[in-house]
């Protein structure tokens, strides 16, 4: 890595030249306007700096930001500034080469579409999308926490209530004798009475904790496979379908040519009608398919 200048004025030619060029610069800039900011250059003056090279402290951030997460990554500079922008947001769990390199279905429409064939509206869509998936998959685990805490006081709360029965339970039986030589009920009995009914409800409340917590990871676990699932069959659809178009394409490209070699031969003639009659079959029956297929279920 090139040593960066300690000369403000420098760094201020550099910045201003690399505004200039498209692609890397934004990645040089960001770079440059990190080192004055890490290493007060601007001796404080920050702001003024940055008004001085007509940049606002907003811009300068997504700059330094641009810089960080895909300064080192060689497809990044061939993005367009508003999507490297707009994947800033991402979660931080998503790796960005991955995620540039990847498909991704479209929310609005269903299409999968890389980075580079989206709009900045369809990469915002997608953002979303994993954004809100991020959401859901914390309020899940916070949910399951709550329950296991819920948990951990209902077991303590259960340990208690039977320890205190026990130690009642093993207590000597009191006896008078000197009466009627019977048994004398404990003066706290429906105290220890109204202990055990609440021991036996904490006991029934774990149970049902447990199985409530057991649910929520399995529906969630669940839904996890059931959209990557979703996600793969789409992807794989729409690799199919394109290579079909455009193996068709091709196919038909040379058979025009060859014919138009031969055009006004009979028996060319002839071997194209037949094939005009059986690929009008095989479409028609094609479409019916899909036609079949489509209406089978809504599309959600």
């Amino acid at each position: 890595m090139n040593e960066l200048s300690k000369s403000l004025d420098v760094i201020t030619a550099e910045i201003n030249s690399y505004k200039q060029v498209a692609g890397q610069s934004l990645f040089e800039i960001g770079k440059r306007l990190q080192h004055v900011k890490e290493n007060d250059l601007a001796h404080g003056e920050w702001e003024s700096w940055l008004k001085s090279i007509d940049l606002v402290p907003q811009t300068a951030r997504k700059f330094i930001q641009a810089y960080e997460q895909f300064g080192n990554r060689a497809m990044s500079s061939d993005l367009p500034t508003g999507k490297l922008f707009e994947m800033l947001s991402l979660p931080e769990t998503v790796d960005r080469e991955e995620f540039i390199k990847q498909v991704h279905v479209i929310p609005s429409t269903g299409e999968t579409k890389s980075v580079d064939e989206m709009t900045v509206k369809e990469l915002r869509e997608v953002k979303k999308s994993l954004n809100d998936a991020k959401k859901e998959k914390e309020l899940a685990e916070q949910r399951a926490k709550s329950a296991e805490f819920e948990l951990r006081n209902a077991n303590n709360e259960k340990a208690k209530f039977e320890r205190m029965w026990k130690e009642e339970k093993d207590k000597p039986t009191q006896v008078i004798t000197e009466i009627k030589k019977e048994v004398v009920t404990p003066d706290d009995y429906e105290e220890l009475q109204k202990q055990a009914f609440l021991a036996q409800k904490l006991n029934n409340e774990v149970v049902l904790l447990k199985r409530a917590a057991n649910d929520m990871r399995a529906q969630y676990e669940d839904k996890l496979t059931t959209q990557n699932k979703k996600d793969s069959s789409t992807r794989e659809l729409q690799k199919y379908l394109s290579e079909q178009l455009r193996a068709l394409t091709m196919n038909h490209d040379s058979a025009i040519l060859n014919y138009k070699i031969i055009q006004g031969d009979r028996e060319a003639h002839e071997i194209v009608m037949k094939f005009l009659s059986k690929y009008e079959e095989i479409i028609k029956r094609q479409v019916a398919e899909w036609d079949e297929l489509t209406s089978l279920k809504a599309v959600k």
